[in-house]
């Protein structure tokens, strides 16, 4: 298992649109916990995605992020 310092969004945001080997690969590579959260952010950016495409999804994102931030 690899030390991982990066947040799971992150990693989710850079294993997406690799090739299934490749993505579990990775996975693999993390402990349990780090692996549920990456693997949680991938769903959420992949229903993004689909519910409003790629560029909407990166909008819908900052927006969200934005909310986070003010709350």
């Amino acid at each position: 298992m690899m030390a991982i310092k990066q947040s799971p969004r992150r990693i989710a945001k850079e294993i997406i649109d690799l090739s299934d080997h490749k993505r579990k690969e990775i996975l693999c590579l993390l402990d349990t916990d780090t692996r549920i959260q990456v693997i949680e952010q991938l769903v959420d950016l992949k229903v993004k995605t689909a519910r409003f495409g790629k560029h909407l999804a990166s909008i819908a994102e900052r927006i969200d992020n934005k909310r986070k931030n003010n709350v």
